[in-house]
């Protein structure tokens, strides 16, 4: 295995970085931190999550999975807003006494760890020894697509 080290003023390669994405939709016009995610987190995204989840849960179990698209995108939003709080563990969110109602009030105790244990976002039996992160790696070129998108409709504005 190659070696890496850490280079003062290492060289950059020249990158071609102008943006030939869709510039349709301007930030400004987002009023809710919902829109803003539903605008990266698109319907084909959330479709192929659905999809890839569901097989999963199928193989695992051998039951018939229950996971929706609108259930997804609630579990990630879920985790999303929880990053922001301050918060001892994930269960947290619902005790009696550290209860955050912007959180337990959209999904059931136990329903996010459900979620979190048969969400994929992609086919397990084509493993990628190469990439450490193949199992997320679709999503994350997605999503790099798509916040690539919203950078360059920000400097155009």
């Amino acid at each position: 295995m190659d070696e890496q080290m850490w280079v003062r003023d290492m060289p950059l390669p020249d990158l071609d970085t102008r943006f030939t994405g869709n510039k349709e939709t301007p930030l400004e016009t987002m009023k809710t931190p919902h829109e803003f995610f539903k605008e990266i987190a698109t319907d084909e995204m959330m479709d192929w999550i659905e999809k890839e989840a569901n097989i999963y849960a199928l193989a695992k179990t051998g039951k018939e999975p229950k996971s929706t698209r609108k259930e997804i995108e609630t579990f990630i939003e879920l985790y999303l807003k929880m990053g922001l709080q301050n918060a001892l563990c994930t269960r947290a969110h619902w005790a009696a006494k550290t209860r955050y109602p912007t959180i337990a009030d959209w999904m059931t105790r136990n329903r996010p760890e459900l979620s979190a244990r048969t969400i994929h976002f992609t086919d397990n039996d084509k493993p990628q020894a190469d990439n450490r992160v193949w199992t997320i790696q679709p999503w994350l070129t997605y999503l790099q697509e798509t916040l690539e998108n919203f950078a360059a409709q920000k400097r155009k504005v």
